[in-house]
């Protein structure tokens, strides 16, 4: 089989039904080029189309939450390859900002947006604590999302700065992680966020959960802290 026969085929079997041909050969030429960069840097850990599906099948479920529609503005916190943020947008073309500390990722990235012609893809080289002290980005986004930041406490700590009075952030969590959220989210509060709740999802026969709060107030100014400060400190 060739590539648009495989990702049709896994698609299928995950129900995800909402993507067209062109989708399927957009999904081809971004895993034609995530192989050949790989070999030069390690943007995923395993090299298989199968592997690389389940980071695009887990990015499309952002499309299915109920208050997507609303957001216009979405920035992917440590997208790495580009999931979920360069997926999304490219089935929504919608406004996403990719912020990568890694510069060959970056590099990455941006042959990425060229070579597939991707419209309001926006890619940014910084780190998320210091980025997130910029007025320009602090509180400007509708939607923030979280897929590969290394644990909850971290990921909600840089991501709640970015997040606007009233908007999203998302956060991939496995069962473990939701009970662990489900008994702490209390001390998450200082940041801003309340009224949480998990969209659940499979793939390849493994369940999975979309962390999603809202935010209700701002961010306190100290928060986001200095990174040595959030490992030898968590929330």
């Amino acid at each position: 089989m060739n590539n648009y026969k495989i990702i049709y085929h896994y698609l299928k079997n995950c129900n995800v039904d909402f993507i067209n041909s062109n989708f399927i050969l957009l999904f081809s030429k971004y895993i034609d080029l995530l192989l050949d960069w790989n070999k030069k840097i390690r943007l995923t850990s395993n090299s298989s189309i199968k592997s690389i599906m389940r980071h695009i099948i887990d990015s499309l479920q952002l499309i299915k939450l109920n208050f997507i529609s609303h957001c216009e503005t979405i920035l992917d916190v440590g997208t790495g390859a580009g999931f979920p943020g360069l997926i999304f947008n490219m089935i929504t073309n919608k406004k996403v900002f990719l912020l990568e500390s890694n510069n060959k990722k970056c590099l990455f990235l941006k042959i990425v947006k060229s070579s597939l012609n991707l419209k309001n893809i926006f890619i940014i080289n910084e780190r998320a604590e210091i980025l997130a002290h910029n007025i320009e980005y602090r509180e400007k986004f509708d939607l923030v999302v979280s897929r590969a930041l290394s644990n909850f406490e971290t990921a909600m700590e840089l991501c709640s700065p970015f997040t606007k009075i009233y908007g999203y952030l998302v956060y991939y969590s496995t069962e473990k992680i939701r009970n662990y959220i489900e008994k702490n989210f209390s001390k998450f509060k200082i940041l801003g966020l309340e009224n949480f709740d998990f969209f659940p999802y499979c793939v390849f026969n493994k369940k999975f959960y979309l962390f999603n709060v809202k935010k209700m107030w701002k961010t306190p100014i100290e928060y986001p802290r200095n990174f040595n400060k959030i490992k030898r400190n968590i929330l």
